[in-house]
């Protein structure tokens, strides 16, 4: 005689149950991987951040000092520009505004603007300076076939 061979309710729950957990398992594991790059972008940035505003803050100082010496505000802002990284533009705007904008990381740019009698800051923001040119396009398909 043959027996059958029966399969349970409750094997098949533990079956279901055991994919079910690899499943959340799988879905845990790629949610973290993106946590974590994000995180580490996020982090990178904010170094970029505090790196630059430390580069501000000594432009601030060398300006201050040369300007206490008696150095006009150009020739104050040429001395200060020699301490900030390569691609950092100075300029003397109207009435005699320090402008200085320091590159950081992801397109963005530091802009400093001072008062160039007392080195007294005006303006001082983190802003995009390179434009996304974003593209919109969706190429669907309209049933012509030219």
């Amino acid at each position: 005689m043959k027996q059958k061979i029966n399969i349970g309710t409750a094997s098949i729950i533990l079956i279901f149950i055991i994919l079910c957990l690899s499943v959340f398992a799988l879905l845990g594991l790629s949610d973290a991987r993106g946590a974590q790059v994000f995180a580490k972008r996020r982090a990178d940035s904010v170094s970029a951040f505090y790196q630059t505003d430390a580069l501000g803050q000594a432009y601030i100082g060398q300006v201050a000092a040369a300007l206490k010496d008696g150095s006009t505000a150009s020739e104050a802002a040429a001395q200060a520009l020699s301490i900030l990284p390569e691609g950092s533009l100075s300029s003397e705007g109207e009435e005699g505004q320090l402008i200085c904008e320091i590159p950081m990381s992801a397109g963005q740019s530091l802009h400093i603007e001072l008062d160039g009698s007392n080195a007294s800051v005006n303006a001082y923001y983190v802003y995009n300076s390179v434009d996304y040119a974003i593209d919109n396009h969706l190429p669907v398909w309209t049933g012509d076939e030219s």
